[in-house]
Order: C-alpha cells, then sequence, then structure tokens
C-alpha cells in the first residue's frame, strides 16, 4: 500500500543551520486511528527515495493484526502518517534538531535553501 506525501521534510540543526533529509522509516502506535484495538501496535513505513511516496511494510505484531481487517487498518495507518509530522525515526537526533516541512521551513527559516 502506498500514498504520496503532501510534502518534503527536513530535519534542521538550529545552532549550525544545517538541512538533512529526514529518516526513510516511519513508525506510528496504532492508537492514534484505532484507539484501544491497536495501542501499542507499532505500524512501520518506509520512505521512497525521492521523498515523495510512502509504503506501509508492516507492523511489528503480525500475529495480532491478522485478527483484524488488515487492508482498513493499514489504510489508516497510511492516512494518518501522511497528515502528521510525528512519526519519524531517527536514532541520531540532537536536542538541537527540528523537523519540518517545506511550508515550515520557508516560513521560519527563510534564509535556508531548500534543494526542491
Amino acid at each position: 500500500m502506498i500514498k504520496k506525501l503532501k510534502e518534503k521534510t527536513y530535519i534542521l540543526n538550529e545552532e549550525t543551520m544545517q538541512i538533512r533529509p529526514t529518516s526513510t522509516i516511519f513508525m506510528v502506535d496504532g492508537y492514534h486511528f484505532g484507539d484501544r484495538l491497536l495501542e501499542s501496535v507499532m505500524f512501520k513505513a518506509k520512505l521512497s527515495k525521492d521523498r515523495k511516496n510512502i509504503e506501509l511494510i508492516g507492523t511489528d505484531s503480525p500475529k495480532y493484526m491478522s485478527d483484524l481487517n488488515e487492508k482498513k487498518w493499514f489504510k489508516a495507518a497510511l492516512d494518518y502518517i501522511v497528515q502528521t509530522d510525528y512519526v519519524f525515526i531517527e536514532n541520531n537526533l540532537k536536542s538541537s534538531d527540528v523537523i519540518l516541512t517545506q511550508v515550515q521551513m520557508k516560513e521560519f527559516y527563510p534564509e535556508v535553501t531548500l534543494d526542491e
């Protein structure tokens, strides 16, 4: 299941003003769109190389999900992921790093040039 993202996202280090692309892996807790039924079920997705599409690649609970309507919940997970900026997995985030969309970057840091 693949879905197109609305816009690219970046990580900006506010101390050095250097930008880098966000991680290519996303994880989101199913609680956000499935309430208690999917609480603590982590849905995993990956970003395409051009960072314009996202593909759901599964969950950390395949046995539990096999008893549910996976197609419905995978679609709900993708819909949620493309609407929020708070699902990125980054192992090397620093306290001075901020995750921003293209629009936010242009609004808050107009002096930073993006390679679009």
